[in-house]
């Protein structure tokens, strides 16, 4: 069972989660139209404080999210990424960056689980570039994004694979006289995704750049070698290192059952343990992943280790396809609030509800060759293209859409064209 967040917490809202993360919807969300959205908006952000001054920090706006770092050399936050719908530079972090920097916030703060709503915010500048990657990010992403209140399953799918640019091309790379890590495009000869256009590939963006001479890469790496410490830490813990909690520990490590969970935790309070970081994420609510990474602090094996005998075999990015719905007007002149403005709402429902995609900007008055006209629904489909092609046709037969109505999409580069006979 994972942990659902508390209703009064701002991360349980789910318009600010749709506005932050640019979906056209974001509106439609209970709450997201209210007339000072943007000004509320300003207040959606976490921080995740290292000590001694080094800060990150996101903030989430109705129009995308940005990363600020704040350390002892700089005279205020400074910009290390930014997404939006502009000039977005969000490759920003590797993964491995993200996960200590979740882990040691989480240490010195209960209420900045992991994962959780820390890591549906700074995930989103962590690129997923490699199934090595997928495999350890994408549990957890999902176990995150599960725990927040109001999402429909659409959103939860797609937001968690937000990163994933496993089709991009790119990985990191590690400057030999710095030792700085940044990315850039690398040959993969063996990357499935890449040419394949149902995984559509894109341009890397980042300011991570050696050569850039603005980039805090020093102060980076001091704040990440800062969670690194407070993650080994736990380990350190007179309670950790006792007999009975390291039994108890290995025992849930190999069957994390829910009555092995209970042993490791009466173990830890047998013996003193009041870490309430500790023990809130081996509650009987919270997530199974949260609990597996918070017994790797205490055993003090390598990250991932856990989840990743957990998490099983690494899923594929996302297949996303271009459908449309053409729905046939009498005319170019026709009213504009015919029926694919009255379809439109409920082809959003149905897609979002089986998460299997969401309609996009639209309708649209479109003239065709043989001078007729239709209307244009334009559509995205994630994964299952033919379990969405059904969910569109049921949405059309039911609602009665006018004769010639059709659906069509792209896939492997060739457009499938269905008619509702």
């Amino acid at each position: 069972m994972t942990e659902v967040w508390q209703p009064d917490s701002l991360f349980s809202r789910p318009e600010l989660w749709a506005a932050s993360f640019l979906d056209e919807y974001a509106s439609d969300v209970p709450g997201g139209d209210r007339a000072d959205r943007e000004e509320e908006y300003d207040d959606f952000e976490a921080e995740y404080d290292l000590g001694d001054g080094y800060v990150f920090r996101v903030a989430s706006g109705f129009y995308g999210s940005s990363l600020t770092l704040r350390h002892p050399g700089a005279t205020g936050p400074v910009e290390l990424g930014w997404d939006d719908l502009a000039h977005w530079h969000p490759h920003a972090l590797r993964w491995s960056e993200v996960d200590l920097i979740c882990r040691a916030t989480a240490l010195s703060d209960p209420d900045a689980a992991y994962p959780g709503p820390h890591l549906a915010l700074l995930g989103r500048f962590a690129p997923l570039c490699t199934d090595a990657d997928a495999a350890i990010a994408v549990p957890l992403l999902r176990e995150a994004f599960a725990a927040l209140p109001g999402l429909d399953p659409y959103q939860r799918r797609a937001y968690a694979a937000h990163g994933d640019i496993r089709a991009f091309g790119v990985d990191w790379l590690q400057d030999d006289e710095t030792g700085w890590w940044y990315l850039d495009y690398v040959e993969q000869p063996d990357n499935p995704y890449r040419d394949d256009p149902d995984y559509p590939a894109g341009d890397l963006y980042s300011m991570r750049d050696p050569d850039d001479p603005e980039f805090p890469f020093a102060a980076l790496a001091t704040a990440v070698d800062r969670a690194r410490a407070r993650c080994a830490a736990v380990r350190d813990q007179p309670w950790s290192r006792r007999p009975e909690v390291e039994a108890a520990a290995r025992t849930f490590a190999a069957d994390p059952t829910a009555a092995h969970r209970t042993a490791l935790t009466t173990a830890l309070h047998t013996v003193g343990c009041t870490d309430r970081s500790v023990l809130s994420a081996l509650s009987p609510g919270a997530g199974e992943l949260r609990a597996l990474v918070m017994t790797e602090l205490l055993l003090g094996v390598d990250p991932h280790t856990l989840p990743r005998t957990r998490s099983g075999h690494t899923a594929p990015p996302p297949r996303r396809h271009h459908a449309h719905a053409y729905l046939p007007v009498s005319s170019s002149e026709a009213p504009r609030n015919g029926p694919a403005s009255q379809l439109k709402p409920l082809l959003n429902a149905a897609l979002r509800a089986a998460g299997l995609g969401t309609t996009k900007h639209g309708p649209a008055r479109v003239g065709r060759r043989d001078g007729s006209w239709v209307d244009d629904l334009p559509l995205t489909v994630i994964d299952d293209w033919r379990a969405a092609i059904e969910v569109i046709r049921d949405v059309l037969l039911t609602a009665k859409a006018p004769a010639g109505s059709s659906i069509e999409i792209t896939r492997h580069g060739e457009t499938v064209v269905i008619t509702l006979d």
